[in-house]
């Protein structure tokens, strides 16, 4: 099985990819919409900064994130909330007062498989365990075929140098990212290589999926006053409170 967010990648997303006026945003939406305390799941919790996050402001959060390497950052960043190693689709929701899925874990395709949304499953299954009033509030890439995304970037940490490509396919709206990451582990350094493929959504084709599931649906390109990356919407979808 190739690697997704295995030990190095993951340690470098959680210390230079972990924007820090996000979890503040994310419940100041949360709040907006009266959701002030109880269960929040976060999928894709990568190393738990939202977690500690909830956790502090009185909520009882749970994480839900497919990479074992993740989940052992987001263990010692947020003790003892609960986590789960599961992939979106496989995890079976318990009653709770808001999902987030942020940093566009919903269209991820890891190892270049099934798409999360492919069907409306998961947003049947959001819905069904939000409570009356519920919040789901994720991201995604947006489909732009006259403006694909093709580029290459390096970042650069104190112990850390990633090199990431990015492809667009336009004809079957796929997104590839290769990326190369070298690490410094004392006098030495290693270096590791991962791919991973998004799956890339049509706006309003999606929001009238939400809606169809019984979802009020708001798109943005902020949450919570932060602006989403370039080609990212927000959708704040809220489940009647009768």
């Amino acid at each position: 099985m190739p690697a997704f967010y295995a030990e190095d990648l993951a340690y470098c997303h959680h210390v230079g990819f972990t924007d820090p006026n996000l979890p503040p945003a994310v419940i100041r939406v949360l709040r907006e919409n009266g959701i002030t305390h109880g269960r929040v799941i976060d999928l894709g919790c990568n190393g738990g900064t939202l977690l500690a996050a909830l956790l502090a402001a009185g909520y009882a959060p749970v994480g839900v994130e497919i990479s074992a390497a993740a989940l052992a950052i987001a263990a010692e960043t947020a003790p003892g909330v609960r986590l789960h190693r599961e992939a979106v689709v496989d995890f079976v929701f318990p009653p709770c007062a808001a999902v987030t899925a942020l940093g566009e874990v919903l269209c991820y395709a890891p190892h270049g498989g099934a798409d999360t949304l492919a069907d409306d499953t998961v947003l049947q299954r959001v819905f069904a365990a939000l409570r009356p009033g519920g919040v789901l509030l994720f991201d995604i890439v947006i489909r732009d075929d006259a403006n694909a995304f093709r580029y290459r970037r390096r970042r650069t940490g104190t112990d850390w140098t990633l090199d990431h490509a990015v492809s667009e396919d336009i004809r079957r709206h796929r997104l590839r990212r290769d990326i190369v990451l070298d690490r410094r582990l004392g006098d030495t350094w290693r270096r590791s290589r991962e791919t991973h493929f998004l799956v890339l959504h049509e706006q309003e084709t999606l929001a009238g999926r939400l809606r169809a599931v019984g979802f009020d649906v708001e798109t943005a390109r902020s949450i919570g006053g932060v602006a989403t990356l370039p080609r990212r919407t927000a959708f704040i979808c809220r489940k009647p409170a009768c």
